[in-house]
Parts: C-alpha cells; sequence; structure tokens
C-alpha cells in the first residue's frame, strides 16, 4: 500500500488486488483496508471520493482494421500512473488528425492510413513497458525494492 498525501486529500495504492471494481468504495470497506495495511484501529469518518483501478495494462495488436481506426484507451490502456495513457492518447491524435483529411479529399493515397499503426503501436508499447516497470518499483515488496535499487 502507498499512501501520498496533501492537505485536504489521501490518495492510497493498495497493492492486495483483492477489490472488485463492480462494487463502491464505501468508508466502511476504505476504512477496513487502512486498518488492515497499518495494523492500527484507524477510524475514516468521512469518505468524500473514491475510485479504483488495477493493471490493466493493454494494448490493440491492431490500430487500424479497414475503416476502424483506435486511439487512446480505445488503442491502449494502463493505471493513471503520471498521466501517461493522456499523454500517449494525445499523441495518438496529433499523429491521426489530419490523415483520414487529406485521404478523404484525395492529398493522400488511403495507405497513409497504415503509417498510423506503424508509427503509434511501438511508441504505446514503449509506455505501456514505462508504466509496467513504474508500478513494479512502487510495490512495496522485496521484488519491488530489488528493483528499485538496481535503477
Amino acid at each position: 500500500m502507498y499512501i501520498c498525501s496533501g492537505p485536504e486529500h489521501l490518495h492510497v495504492i493498495d497493492s492486495n488486488r483483492g477489490f472488485e471494481r463492480s462494487q463502491s468504495i464505501t468508508r466502511e470497506h476504505f476504512q477496513g483496508v487502512l486498518q488492515r495495511v497499518s495494523g492500527t484501529d484507524v477510524v475514516v469518518e468521512a469518505l468524500h471520493q473514491a475510485s479504483s483501478f488495477t493493471d490493466c495494462s493493454k494494448q490493440a495488436t491492431e490500430y487500424r482494421r479497414g475503416r476502424i481506426l483506435l486511439a487512446g484507451d480505445r488503442a491502449h490502456i494502463q493505471p493513471p500512473l503520471g498521466a501517461q495513457g493522456l499523454s500517449s492518447g494525445i499523441g495518438d491524435a496529433m499523429n491521426l488528425g489530419w490523415k483520414p483529411a487529406a485521404t478523404v479529399k484525395g492529398q493522400a493515397f488511403p495507405r497513409l492510413l497504415d503509417t498510423y499503426h506503424q508509427e503509434r503501436h511501438p511508441e504505446d508499447a514503449e509506455v505501456l513497458d514505462w508504466t509496467r516497470a513504474q508500478e513494479v518499483i512502487l510495490r512495496p515488496d522485496s521484488h519491488g525494492r530489488a528493483v528499485a535499487n538496481i535503477i
């Protein structure tokens, strides 16, 4: 578990992976997590906002199939560490934004759309690798410490 706090916020990442995403995070659930990982009888008086995520790092094998083009979270998804998914999505949009228009206007051959996958897929794969590596480093176990020590 990792806790990052600010003047009015508490961010908790629980690496237990035992949470069912279809459930709401209640004050009681959050209090139970804090008690379990801290070994104390902490009391949570109020929970204003809570959300969860899992390591669902995935990448589509194809960014284009026929008339279908994937970008952003439809093409790749990862945990929200450092907003790297947002940055990748913006990169996808910048690469892809002008290509369909140029193709439709006859200013480019249709195969121009294939360059989107060729250019963005490797870039997004590298971002996913970085995100996965960061997640390992943040783990509170010997594996995370070992990787952090090497780096």
